[in-house]
């Protein structure tokens, strides 16, 4: 069974990976996967987390001018 910091320390290393893997941004990516982690209901895999991640990011709207969710 994973631990929860193991969860965590995958969503980190997703985050860190999606933004071109930069240097000195550890504790950030830290502190958003931990949000992440707790504000998601319980999963039996990260791949199950990423793929809820997805159906919510399609399921809501944008703002045409910035892409960001509206």
């Amino acid at each position: 069974m994973m631990m929860p910091q193991d969860f965590i320390r995958k969503i980190a290393y997703a985050i860190w990976e999606k933004e071109g893997r930069p240097d000195g941004k550890d504790l950030d990516h830290w502190f958003r996967a931990t949000a992440i982690f707790r504000s998601t209901p319980p999963y039996s895999s990260v791949a199950d987390l990423f793929e809820a991640g997805r159906e919510r990011r399609s399921a809501s709207p944008s703002d045409s001018a910035t892409g960001r969710p509206g």
